[in-house]
């Protein structure tokens, strides 16, 4: 949940932006969704690499596997549905869509947005604007 003094900004914003802190808002309560974020879909921009594919999303999840007794519990059910939730997400915020001009508007608005929230360089996480008072 995003601090109430965001709420008038959301109201008064067009789609593409309340779509992008809707994005925001699930980053900063899903750590696991964060992680994927940060480590997969940041290293694809930082690339330019256009896709994000199934082989990403199965990689991360066994690395995550490998690091976490509670994500290695998940079934492979649950792992395909967080994976398909994900790219549902980024893909509805602008952050996955194949033209380049509408992914770049919608990086700009998510960099904006995380300046705007306090976080005052690229490797400042999202979860940090929980943390301040």
């Amino acid at each position: 949940m995003l601090d109430p003094s965001f709420y008038p900004v959301f109201l008064s914003s067009d789609i593409a932006t309340q779509k992008m802190f809707a994005l925001v808002a699930a980053l900063a309560h899903d750590t696991l969704f964060f992680d994927f974020v940060y480590e997969v879909v940041r290293e694809k921009m930082i690339l330019g690499v256009d896709e994000l594919t199934d082989a990403d999303i199965r990689v991360f999840f066994k690395d995550k596997q490998a690091q976490s007794e509670k994500v290695a519990a998940f079934q492979d059910y649950t792992l395909h549905r967080l994976g398909a939730a994900y790219k549902t997400q980024l893909y509805e915020a602008g952050m996955l869509d194949g033209n380049r001009a509408a992914r770049a508007r919608s990086c700009a608005r998510f960099w904006t947005l995380r300046w705007s929230a306090g976080c005052k360089t690229m490797d400042m996480p999202l979860w940090s604007m929980r943390l301040r008072g």
